[in-house]
């Protein structure tokens, strides 16, 4: 499948031993092509200390409505941060619209990974996609 016009929102995450947070939730604005697939957002997580990958989340799709998503394990390069410009695996989302779909769309993402380096305990995150596909 030929991806093209892609809009990739890189987040990336740093994450030390003492990270305590259980649970949360992100809102993502992202654009797609209509009749297209386009990649709309990655994730990495890392330790930022010694820019260490940690393990890949799991990945749940917990809704979609004029649309499909995807996730994708890929290597990406960090943009910002301790460790900019250093590659890393991580999970990118594709995102398909019905076709002749236009207008705004929404779809929410789970994540779930450990949250702390030594695999202690799991945290998880929701990523709430709002797509505007034009």
């Amino acid at each position: 499948m030929k991806i093209t016009k892609c809009t990739v929102y890189a987040m990336i995450i740093a994450f030390l031993s003492t990270y305590s947070q259980t649970a949360n939730a992100q809102n993502v604005d992202a654009k797609a092509a209509a009749n297209r697939t386009s990649i709309i957002y990655s994730y990495v997580l890392y330790n930022s200390e010694n820019c260490a990958a940690a393990a890949l989340p799991k990945v749940k799709i917990k809704s979609e409505k004029n649309g499909k998503i995807v996730g994708i394990k890929g290597s990406f390069k960090l943009t910002k941060g301790p460790c900019k410009g250093k590659r890393m695996k991580g999970i990118g989302f594709k995102y398909t619209p019905n076709r002749g779909f236009r207008g705004m769309d929404k779809a929410s993402v789970l994540l779930t990974m450990p949250s702390r380096v030594d695999d202690s305990g799991n945290m998880s995150k929701t990523l709430n996609f709002s797509i505007q596909v034009k």
